[in-house]
């Protein structure tokens, strides 16, 4: 239940940001002000409420919270399928958090149904560690914040629960939280066929995701505050490809997960909050830059 509500929540107020954006031509001066970051992000807010405010290069926490934990979440899991008689406090502990923030009652309750299997949670899990072994990656080594640019510490806080929220939801929708025995899951082709599908999307988007945060961080020095245009890869088609590879890491997650009961919310707040900074990107480079390409989409190609 808890789940469930924290994600209904950010998907409320994220479409409400992203339908106020679309409703004018470009976001009102305080939504941009108290929502926009980084680039987006309007200077005399950031001088005249300082305390409002941290680093942009914060974003490292996100993943350097997510990525342990997610991995802590995946082993318990797995732990539970492969060694279930072994007794694990870890497995023990991480596994009553998630089972309390799924609301998932007592053996001598109401069963909740799974709406996935343990193999589909286990592979979910899996990409989730990947996605955020590289970002904690590319936050370290590639990517190059400029000093002057800042994040809400609201939306920094929010940073912090999605990747808290991600792992617990993907269990919640699984056998592996009920009191019930758990054994080593079994494959059938429909579900190796999805996985090979899930696979291919997932090392595809993440790949040119890699490569436009690469274009990004060349645009300038570490240290610099200037920005320039980004060319190459999928930058010749949106203004924010790593938005859209985003997009497309947790849909290859949401392939693996089909049938869900959860998982369409966290797409859908993902798809509203990335679109919505997209637009802000999109309308950043139109103004700052003469002779933008207009043959460029915000974030999907041909459309928006």
């Amino acid at each position: 239940m808890v789940i469930e509500i924290f994600w209904a929540v950010c998907l409320a107020g994220f479409s409400s940001i992203l339908l106020a954006a679309f409703l004018s031509k470009r976001a009102p001066k305080l939504l941009s002000g108290f929502l926009g970051y980084g680039k987006h992000q309007r200077t005399d807010l950031v001088k005249s409420i300082p305390i409002v405010f941290v680093p942009k290069s914060y974003f490292k926490v996100f993943y350097a919270i997510g990525l342990p934990w997610t991995a802590v979440v995946f082993y318990s899991c797995l732990m539970t399928c492969v060694a279930p008689a072994v007794p694990s406090y870890v497995s023990h502990h991480v596994l009553s958090v998630c089972k309390w923030l799924s609301n998932v009652p007592s053996s001598d309750g109401d069963a909740k149904s799974s709406s996935i299997s343990s193999a589909d949670c286990l592979v979910g899990l899996a990409l989730l560690v990947m996605q955020g072994t590289r970002r904690l990656y590319e936050e370290l080594f590639v990517l190059k914040s400029s000093p002057t640019a800042k994040m809400q510490t609201y939306l920094f806080a929010y940073g912090i629960l999605f990747y808290v929220f991600l792992p617990p939801t993907i269990v919640d929708g699984s056998p592996l939280i009920a009191d019930t025995p758990v054994s080593c899951p079994s494959l059938s082709v429909a579900q190796c066929v999805r996985y090979g599908v899930a696979a291919v999307l997932f090392a595809w988007a993440s790949y040119h995701q890699h490569a436009c945060h690469a274009i990004l961080a060349g645009l300038r020095r570490p240290g610099e505050s200037k920005y320039g245009v980004p060319h190459g890869d999928w930058f010749r088609y949106v203004s924010s490809p790593h938005y859209l590879a985003e997009c497309l890491v947790y849909g290859a997650v949401g392939l693996v997960v089909a049938g869900h009961h959860t998982w369409w919310l966290v797409m859908a707040v993902v798809v509203t909050s990335l679109s919505y900074v997209a637009l802000q990107t999109h309308d950043y480079y139109l103004t700052k830059f003469k002779g933008y390409p207009t043959t460029r989409k915000a974030i999907i190609p041909f459309l928006i």
